[in-house]
């Protein structure tokens, strides 16, 4: 990507924050939230190791209590006692089987990291609001009842159009478009049948440092709104820590994230002489 395409880019996913986020702010909400976000990435990014099966057995009860709560409206018993029953089964079940679990969440995440990958490149014009991605195709400069207008778009219908956008996208990717995420879930799929422990704490970790990044920069841009201009600016910055944190914390858990070698031959022991 030249200078020239990279500042291009930057730019465009600058309005893309700007119409897509509200201003956040400094609520007790958000920054208990952002705070805990920062707790739970720093111990995934440093702990994978020893938290791949409580990860697993907490994401079982988030999915159990969302399916009780979901079935409750069609069996017609209390919603409180059918998502903790839910809740309970699905996490019990996530428990035992938390290394199959963690097999299909190393296939999804490469297949997710990689068809990102894919929707990010180009122009991301094509995620704005329909009002302003006419204006820059045009080289217009919108009026000021236009600015007005685009500086209140309704986010909910913003994000329902960035979503429909990205399932065209998605329809319109063909077969050469899905190559590389195909290629990248067939590697989950081989890196987890041959090192499961290992790549699993890997992609916990960076999950981790993300969320941490994530929190962190969260905090920051609620108590210091200025700041987030500044941060959109540099994506690049944003994935750099990311990276660093994530790899800082495989190096902490190298002992456990080494190769297993192999055990040294047992000495050989000579008959006694008659």
């Amino acid at each position: 990507m030249q200078q020239s395409d990279a500042a291009i880019w930057i730019d465009k996913f600058q309005q893309f924050v700007h119409y897509s986020l509200e201003p956040i702010q400094a609520t007790p909400t958000v920054i208990t939230s952002s705070l805990v976000a920062v707790v739970i990435g720093m111990a995934l990014a440093f702990r994978s190791n020893k938290l791949l099966r409580p990860l697993i057995t907490a994401l079982g009860v988030i999915i159990g209590t969302y399916v009780g709560i979901k079935l409750a409206t069609f069996v017609g018993t209390p919603a409180p006692i059918t998502a903790a029953i839910g809740a309970v089964i699905v996490a019990a079940v996530a428990f035992k089987t938390f290394r199959i679990w963690l097999v299909v969440g190393s296939i999804v995440t490469l297949f997710f990291i990689a068809t990102t990958y894919q929707l990010g490149q180009g122009d991301l014009t094509r995620y704005l609001p329909a009002t302003v991605k006419n204006h820059i195709e045009r080289n217009e400069l919108p009026t000021a009842d236009e600015q007005h207008k685009n500086l209140h778009v309704e986010k909910w219908a913003h994000l329902q159009s960035v979503g429909n956008r990205v399932g065209e996208e998605l329809r319109n990717l063909g077969p050469q478009g899905w190559l590389l995420p195909a290629i990248a879930a067939a590697i989950g799929a081989v890196l987890a049948w041959k090192a499961l422990n290992m790549f699993a704490i890997a992609w916990v970790s960076l999950l981790g440092a993300v969320t941490a990044v994530l929190g962190g920069s969260t905090f920051i841009c609620s108590y210091w709104p200025d700041t987030r201009t500044a941060i959109t600016a540099h994506p690049h910055i944003l994935g750099g820590t990311m990276i660093g944190l994530w790899l800082l914390g495989l190096i902490f858990q190298a002992k456990e994230a080494r190769l297993p070698k192999p055990k040294p031959a047992a000495p050989k022991v000579d008959s006694p002489k008659s």
